[in-house]
């Protein structure tokens, strides 16, 4: 199964524009390259660099998850890093999934690193982009890392939909009156026994 989170720089109909044409790139070289994340990540670095402006560039956090052997392969490329919340022996355990490489589009010939990790029945993994962490309230503080982590320790009892609904709910809480900046992506992910 594979788990995609991204971000573009930028706002507007540019941005949606070169999103789109990320996601049409990802979806070709997965197929080229059979499942060598080190690859696809450098031929879309590469992509984006020679097809976009010099000051455009792209984060992108993909993993190919095993469900059968619960192992996780990532790479991290320049986007916030996904939380995985052990709900075992310790419970107070956040890995930072924050290994990869640069953003993309910005070095040509950028090398990434893929990651291998066992997961374990009941982790909670949260993949988010930045309109989460940086939603400000009106005293102009941000919601930030530290508090989607309390919410996620709060609530790794919860079906990952509930999870994603309180988060998002917190974060409304936490705003008040002021308007939300930025687009919201949350993808919460429970895995299950094999």
């Amino acid at each position: 199964v594979g788990w995609v989170i991204g971000d573009v720089s930028g706002k507007g109909l540019p941005a949606s524009l070169l999103m789109t044409s990320l996601v049409g790139a990802l979806r070709a070289q997965t197929s080229a390259m059979c499942g060598n994340l080190s690859q696809t990540l450098g031929a879309l670095n590469q992509f984006l660099f020679s097809a976009t402006e010099s000051n455009r560039f792209a984060t992108l956090f993909v993993g190919m998850y095993g469900k059968e052997d619960r192992i996780l392969e990532y790479i991290n490329a320049g986007h916030n890093p996904p939380l995985i919340f052990r709900s075992g022996s310790n419970e107070r355990a956040v890995m930072r999934l924050d290994e990869g490489g640069p953003v993309l589009g910005v070095l040509p010939g950028a090398h990434y690193n893929s990651v291998r990790l066992q997961l374990e029945p009941a982790d909670l993994v949260v993949l988010y982009t930045d309109g989460v962490v940086e939603a400000v309230n009106e005293r102009g503080e941000e919601f930030g890392e530290d508090r989607l982590v309390a919410v996620a320790r709060s609530s790794l009892a919860f079906s990952p939909q509930d999870f994603c609904d309180k988060t998002v709910a917190e974060m409304r809480r936490f705003r008040g009156a002021e308007e939300q900046r930025d687009d919201v992506t949350l993808l919460a992910v429970k895995i299950q026994p094999s």
